[in-house]
């Protein structure tokens, strides 16, 4: 991710440590499953509960922000549609007054 969306990667820097507890909390609940069944495994399941609920809430404020980012940007993205509307019928008008003019027969005096 860090090369995909460079602009973000110290967010998913700070996210890694994190995720990295995640992932080794659950292999070694799931080592303990293995070597000692369900009470081997059960007994690891707060801690990786834990460390699911830290990596859940960085997961969530990133979609968060991500969120607030694209709102704004599509909010940018109509505002200029509009301006690009707008000038294109201020345009419109200007050169229909302008071939308007041209048209009219010059009177003499």
């Amino acid at each position: 991710m860090q090369q995909v969306d460079a602009e973000h990667a110290a967010v998913y820097r700070d996210m890694e440590p994190v995720f990295e507890d995640y992932y080794d909390t659950g292999k070694q609940m799931a080592r303990a499953y293995v070597d000692e069944g369900p009470s081997g495994g059960n007994r690891m399941m707060s801690k990786f509960d834990a460390a699911a609920a830290r990596l859940a809430e960085l997961v969530d404020e990133f979609v968060a922000s991500a969120q607030t980012r694209a709102d704004e940007a599509l909010t940018q993205q109509k505002q200029m549609s509009e301006s690009a509307v707008t000038q294109i019928w201020i345009s419109a008008v200007v050169m229909t007054v302008s071939c308007s003019s041209c048209l009219l027969p010059c009177r003499v005096r």
